[in-house]
This record gives structure tokens, sequence and C-alpha cells, in this order.
């Protein structure tokens, strides 16, 4: 599991410090930027992730109703919300988390577990989400994976810029 994880802007000089004095594994480094700029500041024990991608949205997520027997719950903790999306069996169908802070909603961690997918988990997700949104003026973001980012583009979202990561492999997982 992830213990902590830095995120910057761009691959600045304190990017490079911050790789070198990182000992432990599972401390993720994420930076909007090419593989390449990230993979120039890390020392040799680091590892990319495959290249994700920054995306902006306009406004909210259409209404999408659950299917039969799903249920929600929503926990929010000041600027963080969690939802979650529960199968008729009670098992955890689908989960996502958001922040907004400075003007910018983000998007984070949206899974639905295999077993529950193409039923519209994902859009009922990112519309609960987005309903917890405080500002209408705060800007939408998220990082997708390959994946991701085609079936956000397929809902209106727009690439920013490519987002990459890397972290110290725990060799004892």
């Amino acid at each position: 599991a992830e213990v902590c994880r830095y995120i910057f802007a761009d691959p600045t000089p304190d990017v490079a410090a911050l790789a070198r004095a990182i000992t432990q594994p599972r401390i993720w480094i994420k930076v909007c930027c090419e593989d390449s700029a990230l993979a120039a500041c890390l020392p040799s024990d680091w590892t990319l992730a495959p290249t994700c991608w920054m995306m902006v949205g306009e406004g909210s997520f259409d209404e999408a109703t659950l299917p039969a027997g799903y249920r929600t719950n929503v926990v929010r903790d000041g600027a963080c919300v969690e939802v979650s999306i529960f199968a008729p069996d009670g098992s955890l169908a689908a989960s996502g988390h958001a922040a907004e802070a400075g003007g910018v909603f983000v998007y984070d961690r949206i899974v639905t577990d295999a077993a529950h997918r193409r039923r519209g988990l994902g859009r009922a997700m990112m519309h609960l989400l987005s309903a917890q949104r405080q500002s209408d003026d705060a800007q939408p973001v998220l990082v997708a994976t390959e994946a991701g980012r085609v079936l956000y583009e397929s809902l209106g979202w727009r690439v920013y810029r490519p987002y990459a990561s890397a972290v110290i492999p725990d060799a004892s997982a």
C-alpha cells in the first residue's frame, strides 16, 4: 500500500532533492510532466509507473441511476469527500474520493470493482462526487490512466498535461 505521495506541478530541482532523500519504498513522487523529465530527476532505484494524464473538465456530471439494490454512502471531512457504492450483497462495488481547495475540485482514486463494471457505476460515482462541490467556480481536475483518458474524453474532459509517477518498489511485496 502507498505510504504517501508528493505532487509537483513541474520537475523542479526540489523533485530531484526529494527523490535523493527518500530511501523507503511505497512513497510516490508525481509530477505534471513527461516521463522522461521525471526520470531525469530520479536515482536509479526508482521505477516509473505507466504514463497517466492530468485532465480538466467543465461543470458537473448528469445524474445517473444506480442499478436496483445498489446503495451509496457519502462521508465528508472538511474539504474532502469519500463516496462508496455498495452492491446488493453489501460488498463494495465502487469508491471514489474528491477534495476542493484553491479553486480546484480534484477527483481521486475512482475505482469500480471488476465484477460490477458496465453497469453505470462509474458515471454514478462521478455524479455523486461532483454533487459535493461547494463552489461552482472550482475547476474539476483528475488524473486518468490511458484507458480512463479515453473514457473521460468521451465525457467532455480534455488532457491538460502528461502526468508522471515514480516509486521505489517494495522488494518484500
